[in-house]
């Protein structure tokens, strides 16, 4: 019974955690979409902002003691020191997943968005199968293909198709799945016993968030000067711009989460 018990409550925290999730993404991907239209309209510029707040976010947690990580720090030569090949590699498909996504909610509607996302889970099993021989997930196949034809359904009665928004979708998809089985092909989030693994867990955690913030945050002043959508800043909503700050900060938290 008490074994019972256990398990009902283990299934009931990790539904529940499930469901925070898919709130936060939810707001997270509304937030873009409503940004993207109505506040600042160039997603170079709304990324580096999100980047730049999850930077001061994680600045202010090492000073208060909430994250002890090293590898957060303004040190050039600490922050090189804990970085290797990998975690650019993971930096760069971060900073491509987060962009073309915004470039794709400026072309789609969320409904459609969030249906074309969903194209990651299969590029995630393809990279598992082919990078990690991981043979032993055959039996999820069918229900991904069954998913994928949904989504080809979708794009062939969508009325609003746009080829631009859906090459966006996918390549944001693509570089997805790729940060994730690369992360999990490095092995990076080994540990030493249970405690430990966990603590090294919630910090690689916050240092890759980090690092990938701060790659991302260069290549993103990269793009904005190359294609001059800095020029979109005159769009900015000056009559509310504590709304529209307020905006931006809470939908950058949303992603931070």
């Amino acid at each position: 019974q008490q074994c019972s018990d256990a398990v009902r409550a283990a299934f009931s925290a990790h539904v529940l955690v499930c469901w925070f999730f898919i709130l936060a993404a939810t707001i997270s991907t509304l937030g873009n979409r409503h940004i993207l239209t109505h506040v600042l309209p160039s997603s170079s510029l709304v990324m580096l902002m999100q980047n730049i707040i999850n930077i001061i976010f994680l600045w202010i947690c090492k000073s208060l003691g909430i994250i002890t990580c090293r590898k957060i720090s303004v040190n050039v030569n600490i922050l090189m020191a804990e970085t290797s090949f990998n975690d650019l590699c993971v930096a760069v498909l971060y900073t491509m997943n987060i962009l073309f996504g915004l470039g794709s909610l400026q072309f789609l509607t969320v409904p459609v968005f969030n249906t074309l996302k969903r194209v990651t889970t299969l590029f995630i099993w393809l990279g598992e199968y082919m990078l990690l021989q991981s043979h032993g997930a055959l039996s999820c196949l069918p229900p991904l293909l069954v998913m994928v034809a949904g989504t080809m359904i979708v794009g062939i009665f969508d009325l609003t198709f746009n080829g631009t928004g859906y090459l966006c979708a996918f390549v944001s998809s693509l570089a997805q799945a790729g940060a994730m089985v690369w992360t999990k092909k490095s092995g990076r989030e080994k540990g030493h016993g249970h405690e430990g693994k966990v603590h090294s867990h919630s910090n690689q955690v916050w240092a890759t968030l980090y690092f990938n913030s701060m790659v991302s945050s260069v290549l993103m002043v990269f793009v904005i000067v190359l294609r001059k959508e800095w020029t979109a800043l005159q769009q900015f909503p000056t009559d509310n711009a504590l709304g529209a700050s307020a905006l931006l900060l809470l939908n950058a938290i949303s992603i931070i989460v």
